[in-house]
């Protein structure tokens, strides 16, 4: 496609930018609404949405990288609508913790969890092979295990 063309379906960059960003986030935000709808533990949704973001950041690294490098670009509205539904995002995992300490399966702890929580995830799109030794729901995993039981020994009790 030339650039006459593109620019034809593209009026900027920031449009452009705007357009990836939503569509990576209302795929996250769809698979994440769905999760909510599956009958399991507050613990297990907390883990099929981490094995969902990290295998949606392997299959499509290019994209979140985009995503990631490119956020502060945006401005006014379309940084406002970005964020807002990347808050929609971050409810969904504020749901799932905040029902899971209301049923006495997690203990209470601060809102700022899921942005660490997201955060540890998110910031994989700079280093995940899809193709690694671990899959990305093993890596998943291995984030919910060290979330959910922390990283003491049992030995330390």
């Amino acid at each position: 496609m030339g650039r006459g063309a593109l620019y034809y379906h593209i009026k900027s960059k920031e449009d452009l930018l705007l357009d990836i960003s939503l569509f990576y986030l209302e795929k996250l935000i769809e698979d994440g609404q769905n999760i909510l709808k599956e009958k399991a533990t507050h613990t297990e949704l907390l883990y099929k949405l981490s094995h969902n973001l990290m295998r949606n950041i392997a299959e499509h690294r290019d994209g979140w990288t985009v995503f990631f490098a490119e956020i502060r670009s945006l401005q006014g509205e379309r940084r406002d609508q970005v964020l807002a539904r990347r808050g929609v995002y971050e409810d969904i995992w504020l749901s799932v913790i905040e029902q899971g300490t209301a049923a006495g399966e997690f203990q209470e702890t601060s809102r700022l969890l899921v942005k660490g929580v997201l955060g540890m995830h998110n910031y994989s799109y700079l280093w995940l092979q899809p193709d690694g030794s671990a899959t990305p729901e093993q890596i998943g995993s291995i984030f919910m295990d060290t979330i959910l039981n922390g990283i003491h020994s049992r030995r330390n009790g």
